[in-house]
């Protein structure tokens, strides 16, 4: 199995505007919602399918308005299991400038 989240913090001008990710589309279940204020992106593995080894993306597009958004409080977080057993990561987002 194999979840992955990102919420980002809805600032009162967060709106959704697609997601993406390097595997098959038809492989997971996405989902995006506003809950306990933040817009949370949601993917998760159908089941009986498995992810191959290697690297992958997922990516969660969102429009925040004008003016500067700070990502303090937006995160992200990965559970999955497998043959080997189980893993989570969870973490923030550092902003680049």
């Amino acid at each position: 199995s194999l979840t992955i989240e990102i919420r980002i913090v809805q600032t009162g001008a967060v709106k959704n505007t697609g997601t993406w990710q390097t595997l098959p589309s038809d492989d997971f279940t996405v989902t995006v919602q506003e809950a306990d204020g933040a817009l949370v992106y949601r993917w998760v593995l159908k089941p009986g399918l498995t992810v191959p080894a290697g690297r992958h993306e997922f990516a969660a597009q969102f429009n925040n308005g004008t003016g500067v958004r700070r990502a303090a409080g937006d995160g992200y977080r990965v559970d999955a299991q497998g043959s080997g057993g189980s893993a989570s990561v969870r973490g923030g987002f550092v902003p680049t400038r």
